[in-house]
C-alpha cells in the first residue's frame, strides 16, 4: 500500500531470545530492526524488550489466596487487551485496530490474582506498574513517573472483562511512550504536559473452546466477540497551548467455519475532540480515523495460519489530508 507501483519489502523485523535459568526466573531480550521508511520511527530502540520476569517468586504466598509475579526492565505494559494481539501473527486479521493503543517502557511491573473461590467467585486479576513515561529509551531525565493499573475478571466462563488506566506523569518537552494511532507527541506549543488514558474491554466466547484467552486467531471457540472503548486526555498548563482529548475503540467478531477456516471483521476508530484541529493519526492529518476490516484465515497447522484481509480507511475533519490508504493484505504467519 505504500507505493502505487507495488513493492516487496520488510520494513519491520523482530528477533527475541529467552533464557530460563530456573523455574521462577526468565530473561527476555528482543531486538527490533526497521529500514526507516515513512511511518516507522527511526528513533525506536534497537533493544525494545529487555527484562527479568519472575513468576510466583514468594514461596510464602503458595498457601494463600494471593499470587505475585514481576517484570523488571523494558517491556510491554499490560494496558488493555489488543496489546497482546496487535500484530499480524496473533490477530485474526492482518491489521490492527485504528488506535492500536499501547505502551512499552522501562520500569517495574507487579501482577497477580486473588482467589475468591471461598465465596463462590472467580479469581480477580490485577496488574500495576511504575515506569519512566517519556519515550527516551533507557534514559530518565527527571520527569514524573508513569503509573499503570489494570483489573480483569471473568464473571461467567464465556465473558471476560477488564479495565485499564494509565497516567504518564509530567513529560515536559518529551513525547509519551504511550501511543494512540501513532500519536505520542506533545500538544502544539506545550512545554509541559501529561497523558491520561483509560480503557474498558470485554470478550465473549460462543461455544467456548479450551483456548479462551489465547490470541484470537488461535482460539478454538466457535465464535468470539470483542469490544473495546477508551479515551485519553493530554493535559498542559502552558499558556497558549490547547489541551487535547479524544476517544478510541473497536468491535471485532470472529467465526470459526471449521477447525481450519474462519472469517473475521472489525470496525475501529480514533476520534479527536473539537479542541484539537487535526493531528497525525496513522500518518494522516485528521480529526477522526475510521477503519473497516474484513478477512479470512486458514489454519495450515497448529502454528501456521494463512490470512487475507482488506482494510477501508477513512479520515475526516477540517484539516483532513485525504489519503489513498486502503489496503489488501495476504500473509503467511507462524509462531513457534
Amino acid at each position: 500500500g505504500s507505493f502505487s507501483s507495488g513493492s516487496f519489502e520488510m520494513p519491520d523485523a523482530k528477533i527475541q531470545f529467552s533464557f530460563q535459568p530456573d523455574e521462577v526466573n526468565t530473561v527476555v531480550m528482543r531486538f527490533k530492526l526497521d529500514n526507516g521508511v515513512t511511518g516507522i520511527s527511526t528513533t525506536s530502540p534497537l533493544l525494545d524488550y529487555f527484562y527479568l520476569q519472575s513468576k510466583d517468586f514468594l514461596p510464602s504466598l503458595k498457601e494463600t489466596p494471593f499470587s505475585l509475579s514481576s517484570r523488571l526492565g523494558r517491556f510491554k505494559l499490560g494496558f488493555g487487551e489488543e496489546t497482546w494481539s496487535d500484530n499480524p501473527i496473533e490477530s485474526v486479521l492482518p491489521s490492527n485496530s485504528a488506535a492500536k493503543a499501547g505502551v512499552s517502557d522501562e520500569g517495574l511491573e507487579l501482577a497477580g490474582k486473588i482467589k475468591l473461590d471461598k465465596i463462590g467467585l472467580k479469581p480477580l486479576g490485577w496488574v500495576t506498574s511504575i515506569s519512566n513515561g517519556n519515550n527516551t529509551a533507557g534514559s530518565d531525565s527527571g520527569q514524573g513517573k508513569a503509573f499503570m493499573g489494570k483489573l480483569y475478571y471473568t464473571p461467567i466462563d464465556p465473558l471476560y472483562l477488564s479495565a485499564s488506566y494509565y497516567d504518564s506523569g509530567r513529560l515536559k518537552l518529551s513525547a509519551s511512550e504511550f501511543s494512540i494511532a501513532g500519536l505520542n507527541s506533545r500538544p502544539t506549543a506545550a512545554t509541559d504536559w501529561k497523558r491520561k488514558v483509560w480503557e474498558l474491554d470485554a470478550r465473549y466466547d460462543f461455544k467456548k473452546g479450551k483456548k479462551l484467552l489465547d490470541p484470537p486467531a488461535y482460539s478454538d471457540s466457535k465464535a468470539i466477540v470483542r469490544l473495546s472503548y477508551g479515551g485519553f486526555h493530554d493535559i498542559t498548563s502552558t499558556l497558549g497551548a490547547i489541551e487535547r482529548s479524544g476517544g478510541f475503540g473497536f468491535l471485532e467478531g470472529t467465526y470459526n467455519l471449521t477447525k481450519k477456516a474462519y472469517v473475521a471483521t472489525r470496525y475501529s476508530y480514533v476520534d479527536l475532540n473539537e479542541d484539537a484541529t487535526g493531528y497525525s493519526l496513522n500518518s494522516v492529518t485528521a480529526n477522526k480515523y475510521d477503519r473497516y476490516s474484513l478477512g479470512t484465515g486458514y489454519r495450515w497447522s497448529d502454528n501456521t495460519i494463512l490470512k487475507v484481509g482488506y482494510d477501508w480507511n477513512r479520515e475526516t475533519g477540517p484539516s483532513t489530508n485525504e489519503a489513498n490508504n486502503d489496503q489488501l493484505t495476504a500473509v503467511v504467519t507462524t509462531q513457534f
